[in-house]
């Protein structure tokens, strides 16, 4: 879904929302974790809360190819929603996936 709004000075805004299911977010997810160094990898971990994993990265840096985690306002916002996960396992999960894709 695509909406366009306006900044706080006007300017114009365009959101893109996409919802993925089952095998396309995962392997979206599988994308960018690889493109994480272990820095990044760690700070994202920090964005988990219960079940859901949230995480911004830098707009600049992610159209020159880098994923940097960032707390700006300049981002690209990405939600990850588990089905009925403890934020223990969330973050095992993703640690699980780090490692697989390490090999």
């Amino acid at each position: 879904m695509l909406r366009s709004t306006r900044g706080h000075y006007g300017n114009v805004i365009h959101i893109v929302e996409v919802k993925l299911t089952e095998c396309d977010a995962y392997e979206v997810l599988k994308s960018i974790v690889a493109r994480l160094d272990e820095l990044e990898f760690v700070l994202m971990l920090s964005g988990i809360e219960e079940s859901r994993l949230y995480v911004k990265f830098d707009k600049q840096q992610a159209y020159r190819g880098l994923l940097k985690v960032s707390h700006g306002d300049d981002v690209i916002y990405v939600e990850v929603r588990g089905r009925s996960v403890a934020i223990d396992d969330m973050r095992r999960f993703m640690t699980s996936l780090r490692e697989a894709l390490k090999r």
